[in-house]
């Protein structure tokens, strides 16, 4: 009787290799999950001319607690803190306010320069 010599893989090498297989799937996932994110929750981003981006947020009064006042609820709250994550601006814009300036162009003009500047600074 002959012995045949089969080669095996090394285990260790294959559960490793699949380990990294995984984490790769994991980390592209997670990307994936960031620009999902990013769609689901921006209205308007805007590039400004030295190149960052700002991400506007049009929040009605529901996304704001009672109490205390013009403090945002927790949906609202954690989609700023995922856009700040990503690395850009967040301009957060109550529906309140902007239609209060409804029919003066003048003034939203100068409202939006006014809050941008503030969420930029």
């Amino acid at each position: 009787r002959r012995g045949i010599k089969v080669a095996y893989p090394d285990l260790g090498l294959v559960e490793q290799e699949q380990q990294q297989q995984q984490q790769q799937r994991q980390k592209e996932g997670q990307q994936q999950d960031a620009q999902q994110i990013t769609a689901m929750v921006v209205d308007v981003c805007l590039r400004l001319q030295d190149g960052r981006q700002v991400a506007v947020l049009v929040l009605d009064d529901s996304q704001y607690c009672h109490f205390p006042p013009n403090r945002l609820r927790g949906a609202a709250a954690v989609d700023m803190l995922v856009l700040q994550s990503l690395g850009l601006a967040v301009l957060p814009l109550p529906l309140a306010e902007w239609q209060a300036l409804a029919g003066d162009e003048l003034q939203q003009k100068r409202y939006l320069e006014a809050r941008l500047a503030a969420a930029t600074s």
